[in-house]
């Protein structure tokens, strides 16, 4: 009997160059749909780590990037010159604190008033009138590190005269395996994905990234991405400004006058201790909330309402460590002080990096006198009002200036900027709370 071993081995490759083939042609079939609008292959969690399509394409006439509609579904419409000819470019990412939210927000369909690039774009094109100024924002909101380096890796080529990165908010989850990132570049994976695994509706997704239990491996990846968009943009020549985030160690699960739903986020409220000590920190009661928490056991609540009631009878210092270490453990979205502090390790390794440290500046005295940011900035947990947002603008615009990362040419002799005038003639109101 004849061998038939070459054979069935032909006819399995055949059969998998089939198979491979019309994969192929499904795929392209269906992301060309999806660039026409048909269908959308794009899910809400993927967008806090994966960056599955092009942020920008070139339209004509004259030669001008303009954002993608899969960048307008998580972020804000730029447009921007092809051509850098008598302008200074700043490429600006990070979550949804460097975005502006809620002043800037991807539901809006376009960059209103409000948000740190705003008051920025302000102030230089005030000092250097002469210069096209393009400070193009590609933050988004709910993503962490690890599309941020995405991000940076794959819009720098496009030509920046420097990045500003603020990304430490949203790390919950481990980076994706290179195999998993690589399939959701492909319409056609994204589809069976899609589909065969449905995403959960908004009542049911969770109000803060998810954490995973490993924080010293979250930790690791973090300083693994901050390292590669170090080491991405000093290949490129290109100055980074890179960010510490403010971190509001008052937030106390409310926005503004309104408590977060239990549906929103799981709080031990069933736990007597918890409900007494919340009761007695809303009544002032500062000793009565630190002896009814002697005995609870719920760590990460005992620690957060005894930091605030430390605060409360003025005991500063012992205040924020307890609250800080209610954060490393819990920190519902909040970037982890020890990952403010990786940032800054980071930063000091390369000679192109300027630390812009916001961390450190939303704790100064004369912003809240505890030295614990508040609602003085915040909105609520990571968001800020606008005259936060304009006091971190102002301190990024320090940085420039005294890094010598700005436009070309001395800047130009002007008054300072009126700030409430400015708002007023934006349209600029100071909101309450962020709606969901």
């Amino acid at each position: 009997m004849a061998d038939r071993t070459p054979s069935r081995a032909r006819n399995a490759v055949f059969a998998l160059l089939v198979t491979v083939g019309a994969f192929w042609s499904i795929n392209a079939a269906v992301e060309g749909l999806e660039h026409e609008g048909v269908i959308d292959t794009h899910v809400p969690d993927a967008q806090v780590q994966f960056l599955e399509d092009d942020l920008f394409r070139v339209e004509d006439p004259p030669p001008q990037y303009v954002s993608t509609d899969y960048t307008v579904d998580v972020s804000v419409p730029q447009r921007f010159p092809v051509d850098r000819t008598g302008r200074w470019r700043l490429f600006w990412t990070g979550g949804s604190f460097a975005m502006g939210t809620p002043y800037v927000f991807q539901g809006h369909g376009a960059e209103l008033p409000g948000g740190m690039t705003w008051w920025l774009r302000q102030e230089l094109e005030r000092r250097w009138p002469a210069v096209g100024i393009d400070v193009v924002n590609m933050a988004a909101g709910g993503q962490n590190s690890h599309r941020v380096r995405r991000i940076v890796e794959q819009a720098t080529p496009l030509g920046a005269d420097a990045w500003f990165v603020a990304t430490c908010n949203n790390e919950g989850a481990l980076p994706p395996h290179v195999l998993r990132e690589q399939l959701r570049a492909l319409g056609g994976y994204r589809l069976l994905a899609k589909y065969l695994r449905p995403a959960p509706d908004a009542a049911e997704r969770a109000y803060y990234t998810p954490q995973d239990p490993d924080s010293q491996q979250l930790a690791r990846a973090f300083r693994d991405n901050i390292a590669s968009i170090v080491q991405r943009s000093g290949d490129a020549g290109v100055p980074l400004l890179l960010a510490t985030l403010p971190i509001n160690l008052r937030w106390a699960g409310r926005n503004g006058d309104q408590r977060i739903t239990l549906d929103q986020e799981p709080e031990p409220e069933q736990i007597p201790c918890i409900r007494r000590a919340r009761r007695d920190l809303e009544a002032r009661e500062y000793e009565d909330v630190l002896t009814g928490l002697a005995t609870c056991d719920d760590v990460v609540e005992k620690l957060q309402l005894r930091g605030l009631a430390l605060l409360g009878l003025s005991h500063y210092e012992e205040g924020i460590a307890s609250l800080e270490q209610s954060i490393e453990l819990l920190p519902r979205n909040r970037c982890r002080p020890s990952f403010n502090t990786i940032i800054r390790e980071e930063a000091a390794k390369a000679d192109h990096v300027t630390l812009v440290d916001l961390d450190r500046a939303a704790r100064d005295p004369n912003l809240c006198d505890s030295g614990a940011p508040g609602e003085e900035l915040f909105l609520d947990y990571c968001h800020m009002h606008h005259e936060g947002y304009r006091i971190m603008a102002d301190v990024v615009l320090q940085a420039m200036l005294e890094a010598g990362v700005t436009p070309p040419g001395t800047p130009a002799d002007v008054e300072p900027l009126d700030h409430d005038r400015a708002a007023r003639r934006a349209g600029i109101t100071r909101l309450r709370f962020v709606e969901d």
